[in-house]
């Protein structure tokens, strides 16, 4: 395991912001953000094989989201559903 941020007394509060940057022409970003909650990161994700898990349940292959999914305002194509 990598540790970043490492410190005695650990706590979201303390990790907000961290993470990690690949220097390139623009700067590619994975950072803990904790107000959300949630990692968030600056560039697209390509999942080249499989699909999305949510919990242990695959919600999104390559081509299709799948029927245990509850889509509320879904926009594809021009249209919403």
């Amino acid at each position: 395991n990598i540790e970043l941020g490492s410190t005695a007394n650990p706590t979201d509060i303390t990790a907000d912001g961290g993470g990690l940057t690949l220097k390139g022409s623009s700067d590619k970003t994975i950072t803990w953000v904790n107000s959300t909650d949630c990692w968030t990161f600056n560039q697209s994700i390509n999942i080249t094989t499989g699909g999305l898990k949510i919990g242990g349940t695959e919600v999104i292959t390559s081509s299709r989201v799948l029927q245990n999914v509850t889509l509320n305002n879904l926009v594809v194509d021009g249209g919403t559903f």
